[in-house]
């Protein structure tokens, strides 16, 4: 039967090897340098998620506005970087179980045909040697659909691409993963297709 994927897993520092990392864009740099090195799990609606870095409060505005840079300027090398991180902490999670596909979560402009966590998908499912998959079609209803506030969030809706019946563990990512309802909503979808999922951002 299709559902969340639990695991027992502590907060950890993942700060080892993260000074090796080599990149040239300077959002990505400063994100890398200034966000908190741990890994954390919260809850939502019997969904669980996790996140790889944490927003550092004291500077937080500033890291968001870097991340919203990144978005507009983001290199592979970047983009294979967080994928790393991302697919790290999916095996770590699962002790290596393979995951089936790579999902992204899906975002609710109807003026974007691809978010960053589209983007973002391939890079870590080449990390963990499976495919991407976009499953998941999202909207925001109601007025001011193509803002990005996180207030939007409550409006957000998402549906399956098509009715085919799923089955296994699917790795479901997003870029950040604020209130954890973008990741519950595609997780009831999944479920309803008979995958289960493991829940993994960036940032949270």
């Amino acid at each position: 039967m299709g559902g969340v994927y639990h695991a027992a897993f502590p907060i950890l520092d993942i700060s080892e090897g993260s000074e090796n990392y080599k990149a040239d864009n300077s959002s990505f740099l400063f994100l890398e340098k200034t966000l908190l090195r741990k890994i954390s799990h919260k809850e939502r609606r019997g969904s669980s998620f996790f996140s790889c870095r944490s927003w550092r409060l004291e500077i937080k505005r500033l890291q968001i506005s870097s991340f919203r840079n990144l978005k507009q300027t983001a290199d592979e090398k970047s983009l294979g970087l967080i994928g790393e991180q991302i697919g790290d902490l999916a095996s770590r999670i699962t002790n290596g179980e393979p995951y089936r596909y790579v999902v992204p979560v899906p975002g609710g402009s109807s003026r974007k045909k691809k978010n960053f966590a589209s983007i973002l998908a391939p890079f870590v499912a080449r990390r963990i040697g499976t495919v991407s998959r976009d499953l998941l079609e999202g909207r925001i209803e109601g007025k001011h659909s193509t803002s990005s506030h996180p207030m939007q969030s409550l409006r957000f809706q998402v549906s399956c691409r098509d009715d085919e019946a799923g089955r296994g563990l699917v790795l479901l990512v997003d870029d950040v993963a604020t209130t954890g309802v973008h990741f519950s909503r595609c997780v009831e979808q999944l479920r309803e297709r008979g995958y289960s999922a493991v829940c993994i951002s960036w940032v949270s």
